[in-house]
This record gives C-alpha cells, sequence and structure tokens, in this order.
C-alpha cells in the first residue's frame, strides 16, 4: 500500500509538533518553576541570614539559656516526656514554666525586631529556636509568626532525622528547601546559625514563606502555555500543508541541496559567485522565489558577517591580551612580595588591591625614605580602565621620587600637584594620603590630598576613624598649598589605609558597605596581623556584596607598629 507524499507530510509534521510542543511545555514550565523556587529559596535564606544579623546576641543567648534552663528541669536529667500524648491542660502546665521569659525586656525587644522584619518582607512565619542536641528537640525561643500560628516558648519538636547527625557535628548550615503541608500548603523554608563571638551557636533564626499563590499562578502558567503551544502548532501543520498543497517540494530540495553545499564551499575556499546558492535559478513567480532570493542575499550578508567577525575576533584577541599584559604590569608596578622587609622587626606591613576592571586606578605604595622613616601612599585616580592606570603610574612615580628624608610633605604635594597639572589632558585627578612613620619616635607625619581619612588601632580604644583635614585633590588645579599633619603612634598601634571602594562597596540592593560596617570588623581583628586584617575586611566585604557586580577598586594596607628603633641602631 503506498501512502502519498502530502499523507507522510501530515503524519511526520504532526508527530514533530507533538513532541516539540510537549518539549517547550515541559522545558518552559521546569524553567519556570526552577526559577522562582531557587529565588525564593535564596529570597528565605537571605532573610533568615538577615534577622540571624540583626537580633542582639547577647539577648538571645539570654533567652536561650533560660529556655533551656527550664526545659532541662522538666526533663528531670534526661527522662524526657512524651509530648506526643500531652494534653491541652498538660500544654498549659508545661508552657507556664516558661511565662515569666516574656515578661522580660530582652524577650519583647526581639519580638518586635522579628515581628516588624516579618512584616517587611511578608512571610508567614520568623522566629528563633535552639536545638537541645541531648534530646534533639528544637525548642521555640521568640516566634513572630502571623496571628493564631506563632508557637508559645518552650514548644518543642523533634529535630527533622536528615538534620542530626549534622547537628551532632556541631554543623548547623543548612540549604533552604520547599515542602507541602496538608494544613499549610506549600512553604519555602530557612534556618541560619546565630552564633555568639566565639562562634557558639545560640539559637537559630527560622523563617517559612508561603508559596500557594506562586504555586498556583505556576499552574495558570503551564496551563496558558500549553493553549498557545497547540494553537503555535496546528499553525504550523496548517502551513506546511498549504506548501504542500502547492507542490513547492522541488523548488525547495533545490534550495536546500544548494545550502547544505554552503559549508563545503567554504572549506574550499570558493569564490562566493561560485558556490550553489548564487547559481541558484528559480523562476516559481511566489514566495519560493523570494525565498531564494533572500537565501542568496543571506548568503553575501553571511560571507561579510564572517569576514567582520574573523578581524573583529582578532583584534579582541590582541586587545585581550595587551590587557593581560597591562594587568601584569600594573601588579608588578605596585609592592607585592610579603613580608615586604623580611629584615625589619620594627613593623609589619601588607596591602593589597582588587582592580574593577583588568586594570585599575588604585594605587598603594610603601618604602624606606632612609634608615629610620617608612613611607605609606594610599590614592584612588578618578576613573576607571587603562587611561586611569597610566595616570596611575605617573602619580605614583612622581609621589615617591619627591618623597625624600627631612622634606615636608606638604611642600611633597605641592610639587607633585602642579607636575600632575601640567600633564592632565584627560582632566583626571587623584585623591591621595601619604605618611612618613619615624621608627625611632613614633612620630607619624601626614598629608591628605581629599582621601579617606585613616583608621588608627590604639590597644586601649580600639580602631577609631582619624579626623583628617582632607585637602584638595591632586591634579585639580594648580597651585594649591598641602598642609602637613603629625601624630604620635606607639608600640602596638596600627594604621588601616584605604579607598573608597571599600566603604562605597554596594549590595544588590544598591545598599553602602559604610564606615560603620567597616569599623567594626577592624575591630572584631584587630588582634589579627595587618594580613589578617585585610584578609577580614575583603572576606566581610564579599559577604555583603554577594552576586552584585564590583564597580570600583577595593584597595586596602595596614602598618603594625611593633616597637621602635633606637639611635645606635639608625647610626649603623
Amino acid at each position: 500500500m503506498r501512502i502519498s507524499l502530502k499523507i507522510k507530510a501530515v503524519l511526520v509534521v504532526l508527530i514533530f509538533a507533538a513532541i516539540l510542543s510537549a518539549s517547550i511545555v515541559l522545558i518552559s514550565y521546569n524553567t519556570y518553576r526552577s526559577s522562582f523556587m531557587d529565588h525564593y529559596k535564596s529570597l528565605a535564606q537571605s532573610i533568615a541570614k538577615s534577622t540571624a544579623t540583626s537580633v542582639d546576641k547577647r539577648q538571645v543567648k539570654m533567652i536561650s539559656d533560660e529556655v533551656l534552663s527550664v526545659y532541662s528541669q522538666i526533663c528531670g536529667g534526661g527522662d524526657v516526656p512524651d509530648f506526643d500524648l500531652f494534653s491541652d491542660s498538660d500544654w498549659e502546665e508545661y508552657y507556664s514554666h516558661f511565662e515569666y521569659i516574656t515578661e522580660t525586656p530582652e524577650y519583647n525587644e526581639i519580638l518586635r525586631l522579628l515581628s516588624a522584619l516579618r512584616e517587611d518582607n511578608n512571610v508567614v512565619s520568623l522566629y528563633i529556636g535552639h536545638t537541645d542536641i541531648d534530646t534533639m528537640k528544637d525548642l521555640y525561643l521568640v516566634d513572630a509568626s502571623v496571628e493564631g500560628d506563632a508557637c508559645a516558648v518552650g514548644h518543642c519538636d523533634d529535630t527533622p532525622e536528615e538534620f542530626v547527625e549534622k547537628m551532632k557535628r556541631g554543623d548547623y548550615d543548612f540549604q533552604s528547601f520547599i515542602t507541602n503541608y496538608e494544613e499549610y500548603g506549600w512553604l519555602c523554608s530557612a534556618q541560619v546559625p546565630i552564633r555568639d563571638d566565639n562562634g557558639e551557636v545560640i539559637g537559630q533564626a527560622l523563617v517559612d514563606i508561603s508559596m500557594n499563590d506562586i504555586m498556583a499562578q505556576g499552574r495558570r502558567f503551564l496551563y496558558t502555555l500549553t493553549l498557545i503551544t497547540l494553537i503555535m502548532a496546528l499553525v504550523m501543520v496548517l502551513l506546511v500543508l498549504y506548501s504542500v498543497n502547492r507542490a513547492m517540494l522541488n523548488p525547495i530540495n533545490k534550495l536546500s541541496a544548494a545550502a547544505s553545499l554552503f559549508v563545503a564551499g567554504k572549506k574550499e575556499n570558493l569564490h562566493p559567485e561560485d558556490s550553489e546558492i548564487a547559481k541558484l535559478q528559480i523562476k516559481t513567480g511566489d514566495e519560493i522565489e523570494k525565498l531564494a532570493g533572500s537565501i542568496k542575499q543571506m548568503e553575501k550578508d553571511l560571507n561579510t558577517y564572517i569576514t567582520d567577525l574573523t578581524n573583529i575576533t582578532a583584534e579582541k584577541e590582541r586587545i585581550g591580551a595587551e590587557l593581560d599584559v597591562a594587568t601584569h604590569i600594573q601588579s608588578s608596578i605596585l609592592p607585592c612580595v610579603f613580608p615586604a622587609f623580611p629584615e625589619r622587626n620594627e613593623f609589619d606591613i601588607y596591602a593589597s588591591m582588587t582592580p574593577a576592571k583588568e586594570v585599575g586606578g588604585d594605587f598603594y605604595d610603601f618604602f624606606m625614605v632612609d634608615d629610620r622613616n617608612l613611607a605609606i601612599v594610599m590614592a584612588d585616580v578618578s576613573g576607571k580602565g587603562v587611561p586611569a592606570a597610566l595616570f596611575m603610574v605617573i602619580a605614583k612615580t612622581l609621589i615617591k621620587d619627591h618623597s625624600q628624608p627631612d622634606k615636608d610633605l606638604g611642600e611633597v604635594f605641592t610639587k607633585v600637584n602642579n607636575l600632575l597639572c601640567e600633564s592632565n589632558s584627560e582632566g583626571l585627578f587623584v585623591t591621595a594620603f601619604e605618611g612618613v612613620l619615624d621608627l625611632v619616635t613614633g612620630e607619624f607625619n601626614f598629608v591628605n590630598a581629599g582621601h579617606e581619612p585613616p583608621y588608627i588601632y590604639k590597644p586601649a580604644e580600639g580602631f577609631n576613624k582619624y579626623k583628617v583635614r582632607p585637602g584638595f585633590v591632586l591634579a585639580g588645579m594648580e597651585d594649591v598649598k598641602y598642609r602637613t599633619g603629625s601624630i604620635t603612634i606607639d608600640e602596638g598601634d596600627k594604621i588601616f589605609l584605604y579607598t573608597d571602594g571599600v566603604t562605597e562597596a554596594t549590595d544588590a540592593r544598591e545598599t553602602l558597605y559604610g564606615h560603620d560596617r567597616l569599623k567594626n570588623v577592624l575591630n572584631n581583628s584587630y588582634e589579627y596581623t595587618p594580613q589578617g586584617i585585610l584578609d577580614a575586611v575583603k572576606t566581610d566585604i564579599d559577604n555583603f556584596v554577594g552576586y552584585a557586580d564590583q564597580f570600583d577598586d577595593i584597595t586596602m594596607l595596614c602598618l603594625e607598629y611593633k616597637k621602635s628603633m633606637n639611635d645606635t641602631e639608625v647610626r649603623r
């Protein structure tokens, strides 16, 4: 039995349309569903982390200790009651042991904070709990869930079996997850450990986000997508049948054969006029003829595009190679070998720069002016990329060349400013800070040209931002007079210099990192070495920024004055 080409075409198109439609629906829906699930998991994790960092750790510790103390007394040294058999009166008696905790100001302050966070983020439940490792019970400390769903202080649930072994090992970091309860419907949940200053887990911030509306919206999306795909598949089948009915198979085969030889012609380096497409002659007087003309034009455009793309690719590779070289050159210009002065035990110094592009405009420097004076420099050139990097090299060289023993730093910046103004056709400018530490007396002379003020650490006070008269930027205007300031640095003190890329780092919500957070990190890592302090600050910036792009160079330098020199060492 012979089957006509028309029927074959109909069968093939119907099967193809069905497979294609099903694939489109499944892939699109799975992509859509995975996208919003990942979004809500990330959102739940973010809210939980924000809650864990927002609450007062001391208040959480106090409440956690009180709840665990009462719970331990109730359990009677390990004899855990069977809570599943509790009646309503049993629960009321059990909760009564914890009622005094709800009257404490610490509990109410945390409850107000959690309620505000829950309302601001539109979540179902936001609460703080703690797991008793001995009985593997999850105890509620403060629950700010929506009215009617909040659990009383001391309420306990069995710890999920999949969490037990991790918690016994001290691992409280869990990925957010999505569940479907008969009572609550779809929920996206996350929990993040709350740690005290010693790193001990004192509680967990937990959040539940309702996804019932989102899941319903997903089902509507699936129905709509299925309907649209079926309509499109039907239209495609009708169009194919229409073409077959017009007996266009022969011209199409010619076009197909010519097109299939296009790649072969490219491999043989045939002239464009000798290609099968160029020699194709189709005179049907309808759309097929137009299609043939379009394919011919497409071949011409494609040839032009391939040629242009080849040239552009080669140019990009050349520029990329040059930028790689520029990156290596810039990194080699800045001091990058640490320890920088292994023979010196009077101080320890460390610096780093993370450019926002292949090359950056920030720079730092440190060098011995003479046997007893150490100079440190931190600067930021306006703009980004290659122009800023080139101007950076000029500014760095001028500052170092003019920093001479017994020379006033204000005069150094005055001279450097005038030299930079002479060859500043691009209108760039530099904010800079230079300081020179006398390793014998501890005298620290400095000059500031519109740069960020330093943070200075003293054992009795911690890190504090030192108020420095900013002065005018370098290369901004000729004949600016800069003034030298001076303070005394004692043994054990530290100096932290940085560029605005640190304090102006932003997260995905465009929130600034800020001086308060910087000061907090510095004071939490004051016992570290200069390298450890810089690593701690960079890690905190990365955690704050998350997946947001870096828009500015991040440059830091830390100097620790460990001990003073004596005059005999200098004379030798």
